[in-house]
């Protein structure tokens, strides 16, 4: 009861700021809830956030600067979402085993689609993307890479239970070798996947479109989607650069991600 009387009025202060900053301003106050996610997607204040995040409420993050603020506190929590992920059923006896039986299910659930431009960038945290999926359907879920490769990330560690050090997202930027002779610029996508250090045998990648094996987890030189769509010698010349790592415990890095304001991927 205490934290509802709280809540209330915190709200209702913010509401006296944003009144006051709408008169001084003269930009309109968020009122409605639609209201609240469109001002938050679009850079409204961190503080209004975390009287949301008291509500349990969840939203996509439209744009890189609203994808850019929900890293300002030091991690992921935003995105990897520590919730109950009901009717995850995953197979095997040992952990590698069940992060394999993880990638096959979100492979099976999510279908890859592209965010639309404009806005350009939409991150959907975890427990918005997992409330998408009907379980036992393919591809009843949608998403591009971030998308799932942050749903796959939270299964590993809310439901496997695999520690933050040993799990991680990871974006970068990749580049293909030119498609065709005569092109002289090689083509450059931002591009995000799975990290994960293993109880026994080293750090594996995971593209989670893909599925476990035998295509996941893999390692070696090439660790991006061009591992698999080329084979070498076409392969040389490719490259990635991972910029940004993060879960719901912790974010480092960043690159053209968090600190290039002209960034736009």
């Amino acid at each position: 009861m205490k934290k509802v009387l709280l809540l209330m009025m915190s709200v209702l202060i913010l509401g006296v700021i944003f009144a006051g900053c709408g008169d001084i301003m003269n930009i309109a106050t968020p009122e409605t809830e639609q209201e609240i996610m469109t001002y938050l997607t679009k850079g409204g204040p961190k503080k209004l956030d975390t009287e949301l995040n008291l509500l349990n409420t969840s939203h996509e993050y439209v744009g890189l600067e609203a994808i850019r603020m929900a890293f300002e506190d030091g991690d992921g929590a935003e995105f990897v979402v520590d919730t109950t992920y009901d009717g995850v059923e995953l197979l095997g006896d040992t952990e590698f085993e069940q992060v394999l039986s993880a990638a096959d299910w979100v492979a099976y659930h999510m279908v890859y689609e592209s965010d639309p431009d404009p806005p350009g960038d939409v991150w959907t945290p975890s427990d918005l993307q997992f409330a998408e999926i009907t379980i036992g359907e393919a591809g009843s879920g949608t998403g591009d890479c971030e998308d799932i490769a942050i749903l796959l990330c939270a299964i590993m560690r809310f439901v496997i239970g695999v520690p933050a050090n040993r799990v991680w997202v990871q974006a970068g930027i990749v580049t293909f070798p030119p498609l065709l002779p005569e092109d002289t610029t090689p083509p450059i996508i931002g591009h995000a996947y799975l990290v994960y250090k293993a109880k026994k045998g080293g750090i594996f990648y995971i593209e989670p479109q893909m599925g476990g094996y035998p295509y996941n987890p893999y390692r070696g030189a090439f660790p991006s989607i061009t591992h698999w769509f080329f084979t070498p010698p076409v392969l040389m010349g490719a490259g990635e650069s991972a910029q940004h790592r993060f879960n719901d415990q912790w974010s480092k890095g960043g690159g053209d991600y968090l600190h290039n304001p002209n960034y736009i991927n």
